[in-house]
C-alpha cells in the first residue's frame, strides 16, 4: 500500500535484480513497509516490548543479539519451545537498548545472527530479506530449529534465483546468483539428513544454468564435501571429459588438504587450451624418467636386484594422506572412458599415489569393462 511505503529520504534496500556486475545480490522485495521498519528497528534491534534476547557465538570482539517475544518463537519452533521450557542455554539477564530486561538465550553455534534475523522475520510474518549469499545460513538455521516451512521456502526461493536471468556489465546474460553462492547452498542441502526432496532439482538447475567448467572449478575452489561431489557426479553431463573430471577431483583433494595450489592449470584444461593427456605439471613435476634429458633408470648394478628396480617403494603415509578423500568419489569417475594412453598418463601424473587409491582406480576400470562386455554379450 502507498501509505505503508517509507517517506522520501528514508533508507530502503537495493532493488531486486539491479544488475551492474555478473554477481548480483538478488533480494526478495524492494520496498520496506512502516510495519517492517518498525519491527526491525524497535523490536529486533532495540528490544522494545521484548522479553527474550537471542545471542550468537561470535569472534569474541562483539555480541550479536536479536530481540523478540519468547511466546511467539516457542509456538513456531519445537526446538526453541523445548529450550525455553527447559531453560536450556540461558545466560544472565540482559537489558536491551530500549531498557527492557530480557532473558538471554544462547543459540546453536552454527546459527548466525543474520540467519536468525530471517527466522524472526518469518515468525512475525514479515517479508523475507534473503540474499543468495546468506541462503546456506538460512537453510541451516531453519533445519536446526525445526522450521520445515521456512526451509522449503528458502530452498524454493534459491531455485527461482538460479533461474533468474540478469544482464552483466558487458551486456551478456547471467544468473542472478553466482555459481559460488549456488554451490554453497547446494552443499548445505546435501549435508542435511534426511536430505531435502529438492536436492535433485537443485542439482539439475545448477548444471542447466552454469557451464560445466564453472561448476567443476567451484568444486575445487570451495573445497566442497565429498557427499556434495558425489551428488554432482550422478549427472552424466559432468562425464563428457573423464580426464578433466579426474583432474578436478585431484585438485579438490589438494584444496581440502590446504596445499594452497593455483588452479590456473586446471582452468586452462577446462577451457580446452591444454590436453589432460599432455598434462604432467598439475600434480607436481613429471616422473624422473619422463623429464627431458633425464638418464634412464638403471635396472642392474653391483648390488641391484631386478625385483627392487621394477617394484617402486611404498610412499610414506604423510606423503599421500591428502589423497584419502579421493577414495570417497573414485567409484563415480568413469575411468573406462579414458583412452589407454590418457589413463596411463593420468596415473603417472599422480605420483606418488596412495596404494589403496591405485587399487580402487584399476578395480573401477576393470569392473566397468566387465559390465560392458556382459551387456554387449
Amino acid at each position: 500500500m502507498a501509505g505503508d511505503a517509507l517517506p522520501e529520504g528514508a533508507a530502503a534496500p537495493e532493488a531486486a535484480c539491479c544488475v551492474a556486475a555478473p554477481a548480483v545480490e538478488y533480494r526478495t522485495h524492494t520496498v520496506r513497509t512502516w510495519r517492517e521498519a518498525s519491527v526491525d528497528s524497535e523490536l529486533f534491534e532495540r528490544g522494545e516490548f521484548a522479553d527474550i534476547a537471542f545471542s550468537f557465538h561470535t569472534d569474541g570482539l562483539r555480541v550479536d543479539r536479536v530481540y523478540g517475544q519468547a511466546g511467539l518463537f516457542a509456538a513456531l519452533s519445537p526446538v526453541l519451545r523445548a529450550m525455553l521450557l527447559d531453560r536450556q542455554g540461558f545466560a544472565e539477564q540482559h537489558t536491551s537498548p530500549a531498557g527492557k530486561v530480557c532473558r538471554t538465550l544462547l543459540l546453536h553455534p552454527e546459527i548466525t545472527a543474520r540467519a536468525f534475523r530471517e527466522v524472526a522475520r518469518y515468525a512475525y510474518g514479515l517479508q523475507q530479506g534473503w540474499t543468495s549469499a546468506m541462503l546456506p545460513e538460512v537453510l541451516l538455521a531453519a533445519r536446526l530449529l525445526g522450521l520445515e516451512e521456512l526451509e522449503d521456502g528458502a530452498s524454493a526461493w534459491g531455485l527461482e534465483v538460479i533461474g533468474t536471468v540478469a544482464v552483466d556489465t558487458n551486456g551478456g546474460q547471467v544468473s542472478a546468483c553466482s555459481v559460488e553462492d549456488a554451490m554453497c547452498s547446494f552443499e548445505r542441502l546435501c549435508a542435511m539428513e534426511p536430505r531435502p526432496s529438492g536436492t535433485l532439482l537443485w542439482r539439475e538447475a545448477l548444471l542447466k544454468t552454469f557451464p560445466v567448467h564453472e561448476v567443476l572449478l567451484a568444486v575445487a575452489e570451495l573445497e566442497l564435501s565429498s557427499c556434495t561431489l558425489r551428488e554432482l557426479l550422478d549427472e552424466d553431463v559432468l562425464h563428457a571429459d573423464a580426464g578433466a573430471l579426474w583432474q578436478t577431483c585431484v585438485e579438490w583433494a589438494h584444496a581440502r588438504a590446504g596445499h594452497g595450489r593455483s588452479l590456473a592449470t586446471l582452468r586452462s584444461i577446462m577451457s580446452g587450451s591444454r590436453s589432460p593427456r599432455a598434462q604432467h605439471s598439475l600434480d607436481g613435476p613429471p616422473p624422473v624418467d619422463l623429464q627431458q634429458g633425464a638418464a634412464p633408470r638403471r635396472l642392474f648394478g653391483k648390488t641391484a636386484r631386478l625385483c627392487q628396480a621394477l617394484v617402486p617403494a611404498a610412499p610414506g603415509e604423510e606423503e599421500v594422506a591428502w589423497q584419502e578423500p579421493l577414495l570417497d568419489v573414485v567409484d563415480k569417475v568413469r575411468f573406462q572412458d579414458m583412452p589407454p594412453a590418457v589413463f596411463a598418463t593420468t596415473l603417472e601424473a599422480l605420483h606418488p599415489v596412495l596404494p589403496k587409491l591405485r587399487q580402487a582406480i584399476y578395480a573401477s576400470r576393470r569392473r566397468a569393462a566387465r559390465e560392458h562386455h556382459e551387456h554387449v554379450g
